[in-house]
């Protein structure tokens, strides 16, 4: 008597399918919508630099300047991403960071240059809630430069040459 093979193999098929889509297509698709966060955080982070920069030069003194690039930081954010958005990211260590420019030599003419440090999750968990859909962060950098007027009126400080 001859046996039919085709009777013994009908459940193989249904196995090696779900196998292969919990082990290759399930993580291929964590990771490209990982990888799709970069690309629109790297954007932020330059407009966010950008808008900052403008921000700082237009105050007439350092410390209205830093609180100026702040809240234009945290608005730029907000509005992309919804309200207190910036305010999550800062725990997180965004960073607008205002070190590379000397607050002494705050004169026309000087160049000013701010670094923003953004968090982006380096992988998604799309199938848990916001607050714990990414595992683990990374920084996504951005600078902008911008100059003070030459013909500036701003507050007078000892160190700018006449």
């Amino acid at each position: 008597m001859i046996k039919n093979n085709e009777e013994r193999d009908s459940g193989f098929m249904a196995i090696e399918w779900m196998l292969g889509i919990s082990l290759i297509v399930i993580p291929i698709f964590i990771f490209t919508l990982s990888f799709l966060q970069y690309p629109p955080r790297k954007s932020l982070s330059q407009v966010v630099a950008s808008e900052a920069a403008k921000a700082y030069v237009q105050e007439s003194n350092p410390t209205d300047g830093r609180a100026a690039a702040l809240e234009v930081a945290q608005s730029v954010i907000d509005d992309e991403y919804g309200s207190g958005t910036y305010d999550s990211w800062n725990s997180k260590k965004a960073v607008v960071d205002f070190s590379k420019f000397n607050t002494s030599n705050y004169c026309p003419g000087a160049n000013v240059r701010i670094d923003i440090s953004l968090p982006v999750p380096l992988v998604l968990n799309p199938f848990s809630d916001g607050r714990r859909s990414a595992t683990t962060f990374t920084e996504i950098n951005s600078s902008a430069t911008e100059r003070i007027d030459d013909y500036r009126e701003i507050e007078a400080d000892v160190s700018c040459p006449d």
